[in-house]
C-alpha cells in the first residue's frame, strides 16, 4: 500500500500501523501457532494441481472468518499511516462471511474520530508461504475514494518496511475505475521513490469476480489475472535491499476509504475524496494457495 514512510521503520512499529496486533493475540504466542510453508528452489516453477491451502467461502456458513487463519484488526493506527478516512473494526456490519462470500463492507459513520468504518483481514502467523501461487476471487466496490487491495507482508516478527519488502498483487482506487495497480516495495525502490506499476485493465472488476494472483518463485515475482501472467518482476541483486523475496510473506485483505492515493479527488464536495453515501462492498470468494511442484 503506498504510505509516506520513514526511510526505515522497525518491525514492531510498523506491525502496529500494518494490523499485526490489531488483532489483540500475543505476537510470540502467534508465531508459535504459525502454519508456514515452504518449498524447494526450482528452475522453472511448476505448482501443485490442487490447492494446499484454501479459504472457499462458499462453503462456510454465515457469521465470522475462521480466527484460525484471520486476524481481524481494528482501531485508527492502520488508517493513519496513510491518513485513510476509516476506524477499522471487527463487527459484522464491516466484516463477515454471507452468502457465500467474505464482505469487507466501508460504510459512511462516525467513529472514533473518523468519518467512515471498514475492515482490515490478515493471515499473520497463522498462514504465510515463502515460495508458491496465491489466487484470490475479487470483486471491488465502485466509487470516488475507495481503495480496495490484496497485498503480502513480511511473516518475520523482526522484519523492517521497506527493507523487507511489501507485495501489492491487487490494488485499484474508485477515481481511476477499471485499473489494476500491481506493485514491489523495496528498501531500494523506496529510496529513490521507484514506481514499478504498470496497470492492467480489468474494465468488469467492480461488476464481476475476477482472480488476482501472485506467483512468488526463486528469482521472480509474477503477477496474474484470471490465470494468466501479465508482469513478471525478476531479480538482478543479491542485496537484500533490493530483493528481499525469499522470506515468508503473510496475506492482507483490506478496504481503505479516502487517504494519501485513494483520497486524492479532495475538493469542495468532497473534503475527503470520497463520493456519496455508501455503502461500499469489497466480496471475496475463495483464497487459493499452490505450493511449488517437486
Amino acid at each position: 500500500m503506498n504510505s509516506s514512510e520513514d526511510p526505515l521503520m522497525n518491525r514492531r512499529d510498523f506491525v502496529k500501523l500494518a494490523g499485526g496486533l490489531g488483532s489483540g493475540l500475543g505476537l510470540a504466542a502467534r508465531r508459535a501457532k504459525g502454519n508456514i510453508l515452504f518449498a524447494k528452489h526450482t528452475k522453472e516453477a511448476s505448482f501443485s494441481t490442487d490447492p494446499d491451502w484454501e479459504q472457499n467461502f462458499e462453503f462456510m456458513s454465515d457469521g465470522k472468518l475462521d480466527s484460525q487463519y484471520w486476524s481481524i484488526d481494528t482501531g485508527n493506527t492502520i488508517p493513519s499511516y496513510n491518513n485513510e478516512a476509516q476506524t477499522l473494526t471487527n463487527r459484522s456490519e464491516n466484516v463477515r462471511i454471507q452468502d457465500g462470500l467474505l464482505i469487507i463492507e466501508a460504510r459512511k459513520e462516525r467513529l472514533k474520530g473518523k468519518n467512515y468504518t471498514s475492515g482490515h483481514v490478515n493471515t499473520q502467523d497463522k498462514f504465510s508461504f515463502q515460495y508458491g501461487k496465491l489466487e484470490v476471487d475479487l470483486r471491488v466496490p465502485k466509487g470516488v475514494g475507495t481503495w480496495p487491495a490484496a497485498w503480502l507482508l513480511p511473516n518475520a516478527a523482526n522484519a523492517t518496511w521497506p527493507l523487507d519488502g511489501e507485495i501489492d498483487f491487487f490494488e485499484s482506487v474508485g477515481f481511476l475505475p477499471g485499473k489494476v495497480y500491481p506493485d514491489v516495495h523495496t528498501y531500494d525502490t523506496n529510496a529513490i521513490k521507484e514506481n514499478n506499476t504498470v496497470p492492467l485493465d480489468v474494465p468488469d472488476m467492480a461488476t464481476k469476480f475476477n482472480t488476482y494472483g501472485v506467483e512468488l518463485t526463486p528469482g521472480k515475482v509474477t503477477f496474474t489475472h484470471n490465470g494468466k501472467a501479465y508482469r513478471t518482476i525478476e531479480q538482478t541483486s543479491e542485496n537484500h535491499r533490493s530483493w528481499p523475496f525469499n522470506q515468508p510473506y503473510f496475506l492482507i485483505l483490506n478496504l481503505a476509504m479516502g487517504g494519501d492515493w485513494g483520497g486524492q479527488k479532495r475538493g469542495k464536495d468532497s473534503p475527503e475524496g470520497i463520493e456519496g453515501d455508501g455503502p461500499w462492498e469489497m466480496a471475496v470468494q475463495a483464497v487459493r494457495f499452490y505450493n511449488l511442484a517437486t
